[in-house]
């Protein structure tokens, strides 16, 4: 799905100027749950009393004891280097190494910095309290299956930096020069993330021109499986066992015996933290090349026909080892319909590329003919992982598999999350392709990025270089001048009501209503939404029985509420014989505006088979009134209920006016007396081309009421209709809809507005009071004529109405 595209239903020419609940809306990139300027990041690895906390994996386990043995007062024997050691080592040496050497080198020793921890492989640098340099840059290696062991273990001396002393004192834009002059083939992007989840430079280097990724093709393979993992696919601890079939060269996980289980989010970690090409391939095959062909182009890639069809590792080997020079550049230079094909017929039955007996190596394939990506489609995937939901554990899963490797000292403690994916190819000349690409951010802050990507046909690229200069760059990068995140200081006006979606849910919404008076500030909700299961046939003709609603109300203050969910039951549709319940709260939302359009809502509901989420919100219809207020754009009169002051008159003039007509203040909650605990609500678009009414009718099916089951979600009963239609004077006709086909908070199944089910006359005799005619196409419901009253503060209408104001838009 692309999510720059404009879903039309109905309203055809608004799609740049306004959007209605459930019907139009031009959607773009999420905002992660965190959210920017509001986030709280908590470290991945923390440190705790002075130390930092490892995971619980083979590696993390090992290292915790080694450390342990470098205290002062340790002795460690040959039965505990028989316990932590594979037979590999000979034990009379290694146990020497430690005390003899390592203890005396560096007692009492601390982790200082976590560089990488992976499930199989740890780097980190150790010192002394008190020590002077050098440090310990310490490397491991653990057996996965088994009784876990060490498998391989180096120490060396760190002094502090990876820079080389020339470029300690370069400037962003010197270093970025020095990093293009390595080689002609190099292209760079240093910049960060804004609020809109774009990638803004403040240097690059020909950051549009696509070069080999190396291993930073497995970004989009990560954000297939959380894809997946977010729509309920795959779970974070679901069993992978290590299948021969998925060998690949450069597998560290190839030397674990075949059948071992691993999880898959043990798999991502290891696709993603030591760039192992099994794992890739295992989850390649989970997830088909199919989706992450589809993760390549929702993330933004700009010529994302250069990846599809999207080849595993041993794919892409093949085309190295496998083919005659002229077949293997006959796929990557023929149309795509071609590689198809000969992917299907030639490379596929190939398998695996472990063992290799391949007779062919294409040095020139490694820059021309491999994994392609620019700097700038590198940030947007980036801003991509990042916008991963929360759902299912979706973006936990992102965020440990790219965030346990730093890939160089000095950047981990700097930050509150860092996330790297580097790759390179190579030959006997060197690295070919040699690439780095670092998400770091602190709370509060956007994200900074940097991208770098060294490529050359002829092999010999400087690896210390150019891990110098990016060392440099980051450096310089935390100081640069950013902009900050929109402030947080604003405050919920008036205005903030209307009606407000979730652009990755489109067809689904929230209306928000308020009260803002000397006594109350409280804010109140109706959340339009489905079932949490698969769409499924309707139980009746009347409406969806998989739609639901809920209703929200809570005190605010500031930018903020925290609100009570309720989910009304025990209505019929139009029955005043029927009351509604609004029953004890099932869970609770928090709603954060960051300004008159934006904000987030962050969920919980009691049920547990109902994952909590924070999710973006945007406003629909027009924030004029709002903004006016936010701006300062106001004068000293007051509107009595809403105890908010008038626009100044360049928004809003004094007329005089007979008669009611509909007006911007009409907007807001009403209901059928008799019928209390259903209704209405209003939002609507007037200016200069468009005079339209928006309503979305919460009610209940026509049956007789049933108890709510004990694992239902919401109560099936309901039901909820959306309409629209023209207004002139008083009324307006509308169209009536029952939207279908989606599934409460998943992206994964777009809602279906399908055909008009019939039409509602709404007349308004004030701005408190009106009816509604309305006519279903089904025979079974009877044609009505319902009295309507205003729930909230008609305030603002009754100014307009007596010729105290007119809007200007």
């Amino acid at each position: 799905m692309n999510k720059s595209s404009c879903k039309w239903y109905s309203l055809n020419r608004l799609c740049r100027s306004v959007t209605t609940l459930i019907f139009l809306a031009c959607t773009s990139g999420l905002v992660n749950a965190d959210n920017f300027g509001s986030s709280n990041i908590q470290p991945l690895i923390p440190i705790v009393n002075g130390r930092f906390q490892l995971p619980d994996s083979p590696a993390g386990n090992r290292l915790n004891w080694l450390i342990g043995e470098l205290a002062s007062n340790e002795f460690t024997s040959t039965a505990e280097i028989q316990e932590n050691f594979t037979g590999a080592f000979d034990t009379a040496s290694i146990q020497s190494f430690i005390n003899d050497t390592l203890r005396q080198l560096f007692p009492d020793a601390r982790i200082i910095d976590v560089v990488g921890i992976a499930p199989v492989q740890a780097t980190v640098v150790i010192d002394s309290p008190g020590g002077q340099d050098p440090f310990g840059f310490l490397s491991m290696g653990v057996d996965f299956a088994g009784q876990q062991r060490i498998n391989s273990l180096s120490v060396s001396d760190f002094f502090g930096s990876v820079q080389f002393i020339d470029d300690q004192n370069l400037n962003m834009n010197a270093a970025a020069n020095e990093f293009q002059s390595l080689g002609a083939e190099n292209s760079l992007f240093v910049g960060y993330i804004n609020n809109q989840n774009q990638c803004m430079p403040v240097t690059q280097r020909s950051s549009s021109t696509p070069r080999g990724t190396g291993s930073i093709f497995k970004t989009w393979v990560l954000g297939a499986v959380a894809s997946d993992v977010a729509d309920g696919v795959l779970d974070r601890n679901d069993p992978i066992p290590l299948d021969a079939s998925e060998f690949a060269l450069g597998g560290t996980i190839n030397s674990e015996p075949v059948g071992t289980i691993f999880t898959l989010q043990e798999m991502a970690t290891l696709m993603m933290v030591i760039s192992d090409n099994t794992a890739t391939d295992h989850l390649h095959e989970l997830v088909g090349r199919e989706l992450v062909g589809d993760i390549v182009q929702q993330y933004g890639v700009a010529d994302p026909d250069i990846l599809l069809p999207f080849l595993s590792v041993s794919e892409q080997f093949h085309l190295f080892f496998s083919f005659p020079f002229t077949q293997s550049l006959a796929y990557v230079t023929g149309t795509e319909a071609f590689q198809q094909q000969f992917l299907n017929t030639q490379i596929v039955p190939l398998g695996p590329t472990v063992p290799l007996t391949q007779p062919f190596f294409h040095e020139s394939l490694l820059t021309e003919g491999a994994w392609s990506a620019s700097p700038m489609d590198i940030c947007n995937t980036l801003a991509g992982l990042r916008s991963t939901p929360a759902t299912n554990g979706a973006f936990e899963l992102v965020d440990e598999a790219m965030g346990f490797q730093a890939a160089q000292p000095g950047i981990r403690n700097q930050w509150d999350r860092v996330w790297y994916k580097g790759g390179s190819l190579s030959s006997g000349n060197g690295f070919h392709v040699l690439t780095h690409a670092w998400l770091l951010e602190n709370s509060g802050e956007f994200p900074r990025v940097v991208v770098a990507m060294a490529n050359n046909p002829t092999g010999n690229i400087d690896q210390f270089m150019v891990q110098s200069l990016t060392s440099r760059m980051i450096e310089n990068l935390a100081d640069a001048d950013i902009p900050s995140p929109p402030e947080t200081d604003f405050e919920i006006n008036v205005g903030i009501a209307g009606s407000w979606f979730n652009p990755d849910t489109n067809g689904q919404g929230w209306v928000f209503d308020l009260v803002n008076n000397d006594t109350t500030q409280l804010l109140a909700s109706a959340w339009f939404t489905f079932d949490n299961d698969a769409p499924s046939a309707n139980r009746n003709g009347f409406g969806d029985d998989r739609q639901r609603w809920f209703s929200a109300n809570g005190n605010f203050s500031g930018n903020s509420a925290e609100l009570q969910i309720f989910s009304p039951s025990g209505g019929v549709f139009n029955d005043p014989g029927f009351s509604v319940d609004r029953g004890p709260s099932v869970g609770t939302m928090t709603v954060t505006f960051f300004d008159c359009s934006n904000g987030q809502i962050a969920f919980d509901f009691n049920d547990p088979g109902v994952a909590d989420d924070v999710v973006p919100i945007r406003r629909i219809t027009s924030s004029t009134l709002c903004q006016g207020i936010a701006d300062g754009q106001i004068t000293a009169a007051a509107l009595p209920e809403v105890s908010k002051p008038l626009l100044a008159d360049d928004e809003f003039s004094t007329t005089s006016d007979s008669g009611f007509d509909i007006n911007v203040g009409i907007a807001g909650s009403w209901f059928n007396p008799d019928t209390n605990g259903q209704g209405w609500v209003f939002d609507l678009v007037n200016n200069d081309t468009t005079q339209l009414l928006a309503s979305a009718w919460f009610t209940f099916d026509t049956g007789m009421p049933q108890p709510v089951g004990a694992n239902e979600f919401g109560n099936a009963q309901q039901r909820w209709f959306s309409a629209n239609g023209n207004f002139s004077g008083d009324s307006a006709v509308l169209q009536i809809f029952s939207p279908s086909g989606g599934v409460f908070n998943d992206a994964g199944f777009m809602v279906d507005r399908g055909p008009a089910v019939g039409t509602m006359t709404v007349t308004f005799s004030d701005c408190t009071n009106g009816q509604i005619d309305f006519d279903f196409d089904d025979p079974d419901i009877a044609d009505d004529t319902v009295a309507i009253r205003r729930i909230t503060s008609s305030a603002l209408c009754q100014a307009i109405a007596d010729g105290q104001l007119t809007a200007a838009d």
